[in-house]
């Protein structure tokens, strides 16, 4: 965001959001580009000069630990517009109340209370990073409250029927996907990103998935291939010689696993299949491992959680689990021998 030179027009460029909307505009010279942004953010250079660089600051500082800053461009382009608005000169004239007057401006705008409690997040770290370097005596933030969340809708948990039912609706790339996730758990972007050499050994029998957990490191784990998909990946390898296992139409990238996730959704409305997901299926697995008997350790390992909080959100526990449990706490045996 904000003044760049391209070579290949001969154009500067001011890139800037300006009413939450990102706005392009192209200059032959760069005093004119200067001008322009000056009369869009702002005719004084002194007008909100402390919240500038505190922005700054805190980009410059955080910029490392983002894997995607768009988001926090976004969300702090906006902010800067309102209090602009309010003609707010200095950080210390932040009030708690124009932030309340922020979050329902947001509401306003149609945007999600989730999407909003996840900006005002970030606005508290940043208002608190501004109190430790002595721009403001005490955050503006601090008895700011959340906003209510609607509760999450529940997926449904996939049966063997409903499966079958939807790889026999799917062709091609789809109908891979949807059995690769149904066998091994694995999450949809893991899927997309699949490599045929590096992440799939077919001597070993065993798949790579590898999850982004930021700072720029993967957190891997090898999941046993099952010997159906097994033999659906190796006729698929003859399909596909690139070195993705899902290329796209252009070949350099994989599919993006939103468009995965869009044909599963088609194809769902079509079978009339209502709360059905892609993602689904992962809990479907976990499900299924749980009350077949594996052990809730395995099945922390085989969907990549970090720890046991995480894994429990997936499981279902049904009537006829339990009582496999009591049968099975017992082996089947009577503690006593009715002898009255």
């Amino acid at each position: 965001m904000g003044i760049r030179f391209r070579r290949n027009r001969n154009k500067w460029i001011v890139d800037i959001y300006l009413r939450g909307k990102r706005t392009t505009k192209c200059f032959d010279s760069e005093e004119g580009a200067i001008l322009y942004e000056k009369s869009v953010t702002g005719s004084n250079d002194t007008d909100c000069s402390e919240l500038k660089q505190a922005i700054h600051r805190y980009f410059h500082t955080f910029s490392i630990r983002k894997a995607k800053p768009q988001f926090e461009k976004y969300m702090f382009s906006i902010l800067f517009e309102y209090l602009q608005e309010l003609q707010l000169k200095k950080m210390n004239h932040i009030k708690l109340e124009y932030l309340q007057s922020f979050q329902t401006h947001l509401l306003f705008r149609k945007m999600k209370p989730s999407s909003v409690n996840r900006m005002f997040n970030t606005y508290k770290h940043f208002f608190n990073c501004c109190v430790d370097w002595g721009m403001i005596a005490q955050s503006p933030a601090l008895r700011l409250k959340s906003l209510p969340e609607s509760r999450k809708i529940e997926r449904q948990i996939w049966s063997d029927e409903q499966i079958s039912s939807v790889v026999g609706h799917l062709t091609g790339w789809a109908r891979i996907v949807v059995l690769v996730i149904a066998y091994t758990g694995m999450r949809p972007c893991e899927v997309m990103k699949l490599e045929w050499n590096r992440d799939i050994d077919f001597n070993k029998e065993v798949i790579r998935a590898a999850s982004f957990k930021g700072q720029g490191s993967e957190r891997e784990r090898w999941i046993s291939i099952h010997p159906f998909l097994s033999t659906v990946l190796k006729e698929w390898r003859l399909q596909t010689p690139g070195a993705f296992a899902f290329p796209s139409l252009i070949g350099k990238k994989p599919i993006n696993s939103n468009s995965a996730a869009r044909v599963v959704r088609v194809a769902v409305r079509k079978l009339g299949l209502k709360g059905y997901t892609l993602y689904g299926m992962r809990h479907s697995f976990a499900t299924r491992a749980i009350e077949n008997g594996v052990d809730l350790n395995s099945v922390r390992e085989l969907m990549g959680h970090s720890n046991f909080n995480m894994t429990k959100t997936y499981l279902r526990v049904t009537s006829g689990h339990l009582k496999r449990a009591v049968n099975t706490a017992f082996n089947g045996k009577d503690l006593v021998t009715k002898t009255w």
